[in-house]
């Protein structure tokens, strides 16, 4: 398992060929429409895409989260098994805009201090605040996603995890 800046990979390995992970795969994930029904459902708790070569999953939750745990895994056929290199983290659309936005407000926040004093630069930094909050939180929210997604994977498709 390596951290990297928007999650961590880890290694799976399992005895079934690709396509049978991701016929395994698709028939536990819910659609995308009965995602938008927000029903939770614990025989099929993760929504996404799966295709031949790998897959992008998410746990199904009955809230939005825009910096919700993502696994993306891809195939590595050998001749015992198959292989998953997965990289299990914030999506990279949520981690670039979040960056800039908060940069964005810093940057402004800084402008209205300079131009304005400290009364209108104390607002500006309390919208700072609040977003860096909300991060906190969304971070938070998610922080069981990792070893669920993990879990899930590893039981799907009889798998182990590698170091």
């Amino acid at each position: 398992m390596r951290p990297s800046i928007l999650g961590r990979r880890r290694f799976l390995r399992t005895p079934l060929g690709a396509d049978e992970c991701s016929e395994r795969l698709r028939a536990s994930k819910v659609s995308w429409w009965e995602y938008l029904n927000v029903r939770v459902n614990h025989e099929k708790p993760v929504w996404g895409r799966v295709g031949e070569s790998g897959f992008c999953l998410l746990w199904c939750i009955p809230y939005g989260n825009p910096l919700q745990t993502q696994v993306v895994g891809r195939y590595q056929s050998d001749g015992g098994g198959t292989q998953i290199d997965c990289r299990l983290g914030v999506p990279l659309w949520a981690f670039s805009f979040y960056f800039v936005w908060l940069a964005l407000v810093a940057v402004a926040s800084l402008s209205f201090l300079m131009a304005y004093g400290l009364g209108w630069g104390l607002m500006s930094f309390a919208v700072l605040v609040l977003g860096l909050a909300m991060v906190a939180l969304c971070l938070w929210l998610a922080r069981d996603e990792e070893r669920l997604l993990t879990e899930f994977l590893v039981r799907q498709l009889d798998a182990r995890v590698e170091s």
